[in-house]
């Protein structure tokens, strides 16, 4: 039997980590003589500041990484998909989200998130700019949000 190896989640875990494996412009040097022609300008304009739409579905994202890390690096988002990932307490949503100014879009489907006892405190200020939340195959009841 043949054992394929596992990455551990916590080396891809911080959602800047992942935004930037993703999204990142990297220059490739085997091009610099007569590469395509705007190139450079097109990473630029992919630059992860000024990313808007970011769909990060099954990346194995934990949580936000270090505080501030993800405002630094690309809060311009205001559309983000975390669909998929091992994310099961609302905390790390909040610790995102608080850093995302612009978000008005913000897919959950298919996280494990349990049943909320009471809403966090942060939750109305952090998630109250949002028109759209995707809830689909978590598990929650509309009533625990209302």
């Amino acid at each position: 039997t043949r054992k394929m190896a596992v990455e551990p989640f916590e080396a891809v875990s911080a959602f800047v980590a992942q935004v930037e494996k993703k999204y990142a412009y990297v220059t490739d040097t085997a091009y610099t003589d007569g590469g395509l022609v705007g190139a450079d300008r097109a990473g630029r304009e992919q630059a992860l500041h000024r990313l808007e739409r970011v769909f990060l579905p099954d990346a194995g994202v934990t949580g936000a990484g270090e505080h501030g890390a993800i405002a630094a690096a690309c809060g311009a988002i205001e559309e983000l998909d975390l669909e998929g990932n091992p994310i099961s307490e609302w905390q790390p949503l909040l610790d995102i989200a608080v850093q995302l100014p612009r978000l008005h879009w913000l897919g959950l489907n298919r996280l494990p998130l349990q049943p909320l006892d009471a809403l966090p405190d942060t939750f109305g200020a952090t998630l109250g700019g949002l028109r759209t939340l995707c809830l689909s195959r978590t598990g929650m009841a509309w009533e625990q949000l209302l």
